[in-house]
């Protein structure tokens, strides 16, 4: 959630919202909750559409600030590897020890690390 957004006169304006985590647990990410709701607030009443990365962002954002449904997309954030380029990576050896899985982001209570940790635990696969 970028905290400087803005929108562009005669164009269409697409504001892109990823989560609400300063709305919903406000604890974890030491942003104003009044400010970040102002902000996101204006930026949907003024954005021709409104994207979100996930259904439940999409829904939150229905429900928290009453916008109608149609204005807001849920585009998943998909990745296409060409084959070749897949077989590569799958040739090239593991960064991560056998057993383990690695973890790349910021170190925060938001991301919940533990969770993620124990839900690999509990899911049997060995990376």
């Amino acid at each position: 959630t970028y905290p400087l957004p803005f929108l562009v006169d005669d164009a269409i304006n697409v504001v892109t919202i990823h989560d609400l985590i300063p709305l919903t647990h406000p604890e974890l990410t030491g942003i104003d909750r009044t400010f970040m709701e102002k902000l996101l607030r204006q930026q949907v009443a003024l954005a021709d559409v409104v994207v979100t990365v996930s259904e439940t962002v999409r829904q939150q954002i229905v429900d928290m600030f009453h916008v109608p449904a149609d204005r807001i997309f849920n585009l998943y954030q998909p990745v296409s590897i060409p084959d070749a380029e897949r077989r590569a990576m799958e040739a090239t050896p593991a960064i991560a020890p056998a057993g383990c899985f690695l973890f790349i982001g910021r170190v925060e209570a938001r991301k919940n690390i533990e969770r993620l940790v124990a839900a690999h635990a509990l899911s049997g696969t060995a990376r």
